[in-house]
């Protein structure tokens, strides 16, 4: 049987290299994954729906809050950002360490 992943979270302020670390981390591993959020905002010129985030409408986000399907979740600049229960579990049921990066105002 495999072993269950780790749940790794960086946090910190927006500009302060969270992503840089997430990305250098990655490229030195094979037993990491990177958790992918769902927002309320539209997507930027080429963001991949899926792969850099799970873009879905503010009825769609607000319904998976009420079901209690986000690990956490926070408003910011009018667009909503969580991290989604079932995408996280399953990385780490396939004993996969799974990176969260969550921003702070």
């Amino acid at each position: 049987m495999t072993q269950r992943g780790k749940l790794i979270i960086l946090s910190g302020p927006s500009g302060t290299g969270k992503s840089t670390v997430v990305g250098k981390t990655m490229e030195l591993r094979d037993d990491l994954c990177f958790s992918v959020s769902v927002t309320t905002r539209k997507p930027r010129p080429g963001e991949v729906n899926g792969e850099d985030y799970f873009f879905i409408s503010r009825e769609q986000f607000d319904a998976m809050v009420m079901r209690d399907e986000l690990l956490e979740h926070a408003t910011y600049v009018q667009n909503s950002y969580g991290t989604p229960r079932e995408y996280v579990e399953t990385q780490l049921d396939k004993g996969l360490n799974v990176i969260l990066e969550i921003g702070r105002a």
